[in-house]
């Protein structure tokens, strides 16, 4: 009587089968994957928009240097300063108490950074010095060709981490889309 094994050619075959399930699986996870980064970029943008909005609704002007509109900060980007000021721990945000948006503890250190490592791109209205308006409701972007109809504007590189203006590729996630 003969024992009851698998020969190599069965164990071979067995192989060869989740081999190939898992190369028709891979792509996929990496979709995923790249889909969730995606999703939570365009959250991040979004959280951040609302903060600022939420500080100018607040103070009705975006930071400036002593109390003055025509003198606005400069943000271009969510370094750990710009987090400061959100997180209500700069002189920027003089009742203190204000926290518009949670970073964690790494993130005061390096900056708020989108899932591909870049940090995230922030334009404010910061009116027009010519104007006696301090605030217009608009704000330009390096992608668009206008202005935008709107206070805030935040954006994530994407994947290649430049911004649209200079590749054209359209993967910048965008709070006014």
């Amino acid at each position: 009587m003969r024992k009851k094994s698998f020969t190599l050619v069965e164990m071979l075959v067995v192989l060869a089968i989740i081999a190939a399930l898992l190369g028709m699986l891979l792509p996929v996870l990496g979709r995923v994957r790249e889909h969730a980064k995606r999703a939570k970029a365009r959250d991040a943008v979004n959280q951040l928009a609302t903060a600022w909005q939420g500080y100018l609704t607040d103070y009705r002007m975006f930071p400036s240097t002593g109390d003055d509109p025509a003198n606005p900060v400069i943000i271009r980007e969510m370094n750990t300063n710009m987090m400061n000021i959100l997180a209500g721990r700069s002189y920027y945000n003089t009742r203190g108490s204000n926290e518009f948006m949670e970073f964690t503890t790494n993130e005061f250190v390096i900056g708020f950074l989108d899932p591909w490592g870049s940090l995230y791109q922030v334009r404010l209205d910061n009116g027009r010095l010519s104007d006696s308006t301090p605030y217009d409701g608009r704000v330009n972007v390096p992608q668009e060709s206008a202005e935008l109809n709107r206070s805030v504007a935040v954006w994530s590189r994407g994947p290649d981490r430049m911004d649209d203006a200079v590749n054209r590729k359209g993967d910048d996630i965008k709070s006014w889309e």
